[in-house]
């Protein structure tokens, strides 16, 4: 289980666009991934794809994302 950290600046893996979501893998570190579903509409306005860098912030229940 992950513990909850402060922002970590993360490297998209993968996006997948479905009707509503989107599911999207996040490289923390060399060795751990994070996966998460977001909105569609989110993904879409944050221009999310592959190899883009943004900073993620994992707590228990969430996983946010923020892109410069």
């Amino acid at each position: 289980m992950m513990q909850p950290a402060g922002p970590v600046q993360a490297r998209i893996e993968s996006v997948v666009l479905g009707v509503q979501l989107a599911h999207v893998v996040v490289r923390i570190s060399e060795n751990r991934l994070v996966e998460a579903f977001i909105p569609r509409r989110y993904a879409e306005e944050l221009n999310l794809g592959t190899r883009t860098t943004v900073t993620t912030r994992v707590t228990e229940t969430e996983v946010l994302f923020e892109k410069d």
